[in-house]
């Protein structure tokens, strides 16, 4: 199965928590044998095809590392920002976020500066704020070269 997922040119990687009854402890001590909560760990390929589970103990380089799916390959890796996959990034074609992901980390960036990141798509401009007026934030009142108008303020 892991040679079979090298030879794909897209693949996707994911680790999701998983509730277990109760964690691997040691006979003798009764502690826990591994730190971190588990996970399983997702490498797929795009559309019907290959599917690949694995257990890993947390979600760490480490242990995703562990697990030998990746080694040596270099295509292209759909995944989270999470740093247990960065260690791929350098032999990689390259890398895309999660589309989930992206958009969820774009909100939170609109709920921490709801009056920066411009106006909603579903909202017309206002009158006179259109992109082809945008004017850098400190002079609004200036006029780019060739353009005649003036502007009513950044949008």
């Amino acid at each position: 199965m892991r040679t079979a997922l090298r030879a794909e040119p897209v693949l996707f990687g994911v680790e999701l928590p998983v509730n277990l009854l109760r964690r691997d402890l040691d006979e003798v001590t009764g502690t826990v044998l591994s730190a971190g909560t588990p996970h399983l760990l997702v490498i797929r390929t795009p559309g019907p095809g290959l599917v690949w589970y694995g257990a890993i103990h947390s979600r760490s380089s480490e242990a995703i590392a562990a697990t030998e799916v990746l080694d040596g390959w270099s295509g292209y890796f759909t995944r989270d920002d999470d740093a247990g996959w960065h260690q791929y990034d350098p032999t990689l074609a390259d890398v895309q976020l999660c589309c989930a992901h992206l958009i969820r980390a774009l909100r939170a960036v609109l709920l921490l500066a709801p009056n920066k990141v411009g106006r909603p798509a579903h909202r017309p401009a206002p009158r006179g704020q259109w992109p082809g007026r945008w004017r850098p934030p400190g002079r609004p009142d200036q006029p780019r070269p060739g353009d005649d108008r003036r502007s009513a303020g950044p949008l």
